[in-house]
């Protein structure tokens, strides 16, 4: 502890031109440390969070289906389903 303030008393009374180099270096390291810190803490809650929410998603997506109804392959490739909405009719069209 005796080194410590013996360099800090010593700083203190050293010229400008010798001070603002030492505090410079100290405060980039001291920031560059910070800096290190918060990216980290922020990638570490932006995974979390993306996956929370990919969880949400993929919940809300995979709600079951009526049974009765298929996925169709349409033309252009996307997943269409088709859905009859009229009243059952036997085999000669008769309601």
């Amino acid at each position: 502890m005796r080194d410590l303030d013996a360099f800090i008393q010593w700083l203190i009374a050293a010229p400008l031109w010798i001070q603002a180099p030492i505090v410079f270096v100290v405060l980039v390291v001291l920031c560059v440390g910070i800096a290190m810190v918060w990216q980290r803490l922020i990638d570490v809650v932006g995974i979390r969070l993306g996956r929370r929410i990919a969880g949400i998603r993929q919940r809300k997506l995979a709600k079951p289906r009526p049974s009765g109804l298929q996925d169709h392959t349409g033309r252009s490739g996307q997943q269409v389903r088709i859905v009859l909405d009229t009243a059952p009719t036997d085999r000669f069209g008769r309601g």
